[in-house]
């Protein structure tokens, strides 16, 4: 099955700063700007954006595959090459599709201007006991 790469149009990113309708704040609710805020931070991560790349190539393949087996008239030659087709995709994605998805990603983060990197999970830290010693 083959799926010609879409170029991903970046959104608008808004700023901390822009949670405004026309230059000026619409409420007196400080939970609801706290909410605004917090929902802008989630979604200003490196990790979401790769992770929205990753499943819209997913569900596209699979809505393409679909479309054409819901038209009216389908055989079962058809049915098994679509079937076959969206298998071999994801055989092919697992080998080259997630660098290329982290591509498009590190795009339209650089066009959102948001850093394209992982963030790091904080290394728990184990208090020795007095009779250890450093392996």
């Amino acid at each position: 099955m083959n799926k010609k790469r879409e170029t991903y149009p970046a959104p608008n990113s808004p700023n901390k700063s822009s949670l405004a309708v026309n230059g000026e704040v619409r409420t007196d609710d400080p939970s609801a700007v706290s909410d605004a805020q917090a929902l802008v931070d989630k979604l200003e991560n490196f990790e979401f954006i790769v992770g929205m790349v990753i499943w819209h190539d997913v569900l596209f393949s699979i809505n393409m595959a679909r479309k054409k087996l819901q038209s009216k008239i389908v055989c079962m030659d058809a049915t098994l090459k679509q079937i076959e087709g969206v298998i071999s995709y994801f055989q092919n994605y697992i080998v080259e599709g997630f660098g290329s998805s982290i591509e498009v990603a590190k795009s339209i983060a650089s066009d959102m201007d948001i850093e394209p990197k992982f963030p790091t999970k904080r290394q728990n830290k184990r208090k020795k006991q007095f009779d250890e010693t450093n392996d």
